[in-house]
């Protein structure tokens, strides 16, 4: 069992689909409110990510990358 994490809200952005699926699915059973898009451009807005309090990254994601987005995350 694991212990209460408390409410975090976080953000998957990974352009595997099956991997999302899973992340997803493992986060929901303990309790972890996950939301997962499959790139920056279906979240619509960088603006959003100041909404999470954490925020998982495929750094081999297309345009922009992971590690682009990473850079935009110190603003917020």
């Amino acid at each position: 069992m694991l212990p209460n994490l408390g409410y975090a809200k976080v953000l998957l952005i990974d352009d595997d689909p099956v991997f999302g699926e899973i992340v997803q699915s493992q986060a929901f059973d303990v309790g972890i409110d996950l939301t997962y898009y499959p790139s920056l451009v279906e979240m619509g807005s960088i603006a959003k990510l100041g909404q999470y309090n954490m925020i998982l990254l495929d750094v081999h994601l297309g345009m922009p990358d992971g590690t682009e987005i990473a850079e935009h995350v110190e603003i917020f």
